[in-house]
């Protein structure tokens, strides 16, 4: 499955270089995604590097900070 989306974000990253004054929602329409997912992968790739093969990784739902229930005073 996550080759399948990884397909998809390279896909759109495609899009965006040649069109990237295009719409979300024709983003999306060409696609096969949401205009949020369009939006969200639109983002991540103006932060990143175009030419870094990691950019089309998903990102870790995982809390990164420690929690405080470990902790004892």
């Amino acid at each position: 499955m996550e080759e399948e989306w990884m397909r998809d974000r390279a896909f759109l990253g495609d899009l965006l270089r040649q069109h990237p004054q295009a719409s979300p929602q024709e983003l999306a329409r060409l696609t096969g995604r949401s205009a949020s997912w369009v939006k969200k992968w639109r983002k991540r790739f103006a932060e990143g590097d175009p030419s870094d093969p990691s950019l089309l990784c998903s990102r870790s739902r995982a809390h990164h900070a420690p929690t405080s229930a470990g902790i004892s005073a």
